[in-house]
């Protein structure tokens, strides 16, 4: 998709076309996808406070600013235990003055999906929208979870030296220890 505008992370709004924040203002719902790399366990060296990890207020500023009525982010599980659970409980306060935090830990299989491992999701809720339609109620389970070969068999179709990729790695290197 090359004529798709690419953005950086949250902050890139803030110099976006005008047509980009009218996009942004009109939605409805706003999915997040927070960076998680900072807030999970498996990252030994993991830096809550960094910048890159911080990124999940700034999207809830922008939605905010943009008076979006639903938020919806999907986090890592550390996230809600992680420095004894002051970055989500911060993460509630801002969020109070404008929207309801509901924060579900979900199991996609649940619902049809197939990814293997909880998450947790945070909703935020404008405040008019939970006064007016109530309290925020999770679909029924339908179960039907999936199994990997139901996945994975569609897979043979695929002629692999057709698939090329067209973005450029960079190899993470770790900070040197201290």
């Amino acid at each position: 998709f090359p004529t798709v505008p690419q953005f950086r992370d949250v902050t890139d709004l803030d110099n976006a076309p005008q047509y980009i924040i009218d996009a942004f203002k009109s939605a409805d719902v706003c999915f997040v996808g927070a960076p998680c790399a900072d807030h999970s366990s498996l990252n030994a060296h993991r830096d809550p406070l960094s910048k890159q990890s911080l990124l999940i207020y700034e999207g809830l500023a922008h939605m905010q600013k943009f008076n979006t009525k639903v938020g919806v982010y999907e986090v890592v599980p550390d996230f809600m235990t992680l420095m004894g659970g002051q970055l989500a409980a911060d993460f509630c306060v801002k969020a109070s003055p404008t929207h309801t935090v509901v924060p579900i830990k979900m199991d996609a299989r649940d619902y049809g999906g197939y990814q293997t491992r909880l998450r947790w999701y945070i909703l935020i809720l404008r405040h008019d929208l939970v006064m007016s339609r109530g309290p925020f109620r999770l679909p029924p389970n339908v179960g039907g979870a999936r199994t990997l070969r139901q996945v994975l068999d569609p897979l043979h179709i695929i002629v692999l030296a057709g698939v090329t990729a067209s973005r450029g790695w960079v190899k993470q290197v770790p900070p040197p220890p201290s």
